[in-house]
């Protein structure tokens, strides 16, 4: 569900009067004859009468001289897939006029269903019939949005996105901002040490202190409302390449991957990490076990990430909105589209059914005119009128059970639903669809639908990655080569790359998974290289896995001359040594002093054998002027 509030006239002469025409209102073209004709729509108001509504609103404003414009209108509006009743469009409605603030003034709600998505809209007096004191709902988006969760989670709907989202906390339902929660928003203002500050400022990367204030720092204090011992904080660290020690009177958070960068103090991550909050909820320190040392971290921390920057986070979630509301749009298409063509067959199959039922009375006509030309008696011509009319009547009876089931079951067909309508598409390779399918994804996991699943699946899967925190969606399936050919998952919208129909590899947004198969095959490691380097824009991938697949990795960039960089500082050396040509100025030296005299045997560097005659002289004028005949 999305609620909207529509743009006041350009002219700024909104009236109670022209809003309630036009929400109670609807025109009907008829498709065969052209005729337009107006109804009704379904409504409710807390007026006298909806006809005069519009006037008792007025006559409250005028009681307030300072409103100028005392009309407020909003829209609440359904997915194409849900079709909610009156009463329940009625009851949206009301609860959005709590959320505003506005429960106890005059209102209009009208239900219109002559689109693809149900929608009510709902004409507010901002006037208060009995205390006459104005209400302009200030941050309205924000209250309409988290009033859209409260209604979904109440009737029943499916969850839509928006600022408010629904999450599972303790096995309940709870609305709460989608990125971050006010009192994150609190804590992410403690004040950044010095040397971390000077750090981003100096080098545009992202420090280690502004990293656990990421997505590691959610899941620490997750564990430390729900699961509060040691072994599980270290293991939510360990996610995200990070552990906890002692230092000097309290803890430090340090990286995995390098031990000996500077600390972050614990403290500065989340204030109950600091010692004394610590020690009281868990105790005394304990080391982490080997299961936790060996855990494969899903992330880690690298002093090369480019610093988060909110604007482009912005303008790529605006981009994302822009490419589904696109998207939707294809689909409102397909749905009219499928709706015009059953138009014909809906009319062929009346039209069948009427010529049905007139076969029939006129074989009854023909039945009479039989018996009465038949030269019976009249007793016996009533007798046979009586079982033709019996007859006929078991007939009728018979095909009208056969007209209604044919008309049930043709009605019955529904357009196909969007979930299913975006697989389709997602599996035909069309981006948006599967970043589409991606976001039912990780809707069906705020919603606790799909368990604890993580974008990496556990094991260690030799994939390809970068640095960089930025969430990734799959990159448009494409053939890498003639040998490669892809299909799409349409329940994750993973693509899988195959070669001899066997999957190589797969692009799951933030990582390249190669398979057992693929990660032997160096053509295969050639077109994950290829996906990569297009994939994450040239940055510097991290290749994980075996010693023996890193160096195939190697050898494949260094052999097939692709140009990428490698996050591994002994890889990127490696393939940088590659790259630097022998000096061979010496020997053009030599070449080019040979092409103008016959050098005597002294001349000659050492090891080079006599020339055991002249150069031979070439044709053309070149030759001549170089050397004497």
């Amino acid at each position: 569900m999305i609620a909207k509030v529509p743009d006041k006239r350009s002219d700024g002469n909104s009236s109670f009067k022209s809003l309630l025409k036009y929400i109670g209102e609807r025109e009907h073209i008829d498709r065969d004859s052209g005729e337009v004709s107006t109804y009704e729509c379904s409504s409710t108001t807390n007026c006298l009468f909806k006809d005069t509504a519009w006037r008792e609103m007025k006559a409250v404003a005028d009681m307030n001289g300072r409103v100028k414009d005392p009309v407020y209108h909003f829209v609440i509006s359904w997915p194409t897939d849900e079709n909610p009743s009156d009463m329940q469009a009625f009851f949206a409605g009301l609860h959005c006029m709590t959320a505003l603030g506005m429960e106890d003034h005059q209102y209009v709600f009208s239900v219109h269903r002559d689109t693809a998505d149900v929608h009510v809209h709902c004409m507010v007096n901002r006037v208060n019939p009995e205390t006459y004191r104005s209400v302009y709902p200030d941050r309205d988006y924000f209250k309409l949005d988290k009033a859209m969760r409260e209604i979904e989670i109440q009737q029943g709907w499916r969850h839509d996105n928006g600022p408010y989202s629904v999450q599972i906390r303790d096995g309940i339902q709870v609305i709460d901002w989608t990125n971050e929660t006010p009192s994150n928003r609190q804590e992410n203002d403690i004040k950044m040490p010095g040397k971390a500050r000077q750090m981003e400022v100096s080098t545009g990367n992202e420090s280690l202190a502004s990293y656990v204030q990421g997505s590691a720092k959610k899941d620490v204090l997750s564990v430390l409302r729900n699961k509060p011992h040691w072994q599980a904080l270290h293991m939510a660290l360990a996610r995200h390449g990070l552990e906890i020690k002692p230092k000097g009177q309290g803890f430090a958070v340090f990286s995995r991957n390098d031990p000996m960068m500077t600390p972050v103090k614990a403290s500065t991550m989340a204030q109950e990490l600091g010692a004394g909050k610590l020690v009281k909820l868990l105790g005394k320190y304990q080391k982490p076990v080997n299961a936790v040392n060996s855990a494969e971290s899903i992330r880690e921390y690298s002093d090369l990430r480019p610093k988060r920057d909110q604007h482009t986070s912005d303008v790529k979630r605006n981009d994302r909105a822009l490419e589904r509301t696109r998207l939707r749009d294809q689909y409102k298409q397909f749905c009219n589209e499928w709706k015009l063509s059953r138009a014909p067959a809906k009319a062929a199959l009346y039209e069948y059914q009427k010529l049905q039922q007139r076969t029939l009375t006129e074989q009854y006509k023909m039945k009479r005119k039989d018996i009465l030309s038949s030269g019976l008696s009249v007793s016996d011509k009533r007798a046979r009128y009586s079982v033709a009319a019996f007859e006929i009547t078991l007939k009728r009876l018979a095909l009208a059970d056969a007209i209604k089931a044919e008309r049930v079951l043709f009605n019955s067909r529904r357009v196909q639903g969007f979930r299913d309508w975006a697989s389709d598409r997602a599996e035909e390779g069309v981006l948006a669809a599967i970043k589409q399918i991606r976001g039912f994804r990780y809707a069906d996991k705020r919603r606790g639908q799909m368990g604890s699943q993580i974008d990496f699946p556990a094991g260690l899967e030799p994939h390809l990655r970068v640095a960089d925190s930025e969430e990734f969606d799959p990159a448009q399936p494409q053939r890498l080569s003639e040998r490669v050919s892809w299909i799409v998952d349409r329940n994750t919208g993973d693509v899988e790359y195959r070669m001899l129909e066997m999957t190589v590899f797969k692009d799951i947004g933030r990582h390249v998974i190669f398979t057992k198969s693929g990660a032997e095959n160096g053509d295969a490691i050639e077109a994950g290289l290829l996906l990569a380097r297009e994939k994450f824009s040239g940055q510097a991938l991290e290749v994980r896995g075996d010693d023996a697949f890193k160096e195939r990795v190697l050898q494949a960039t260094i052999e097939r001359k692709i140009k990428i960089r490698f996050s591994d500082p002994d890889m990127e050396r490696r393939r940088q040594e590659s790259l630097v040509k022998p000096d061979l100025s010496r020997f053009r030296k030599i070449a080019g002093v040979q092409q103008r005299y016959t050098p005597s045997i002294n001349s000659l560097p050492a090891g080079h054998a006599e020339q055991s005659e002249p150069p031979q002289e070439s044709a053309g004028p070149l030759a001549n002027d170089e050397y004497e005949p």
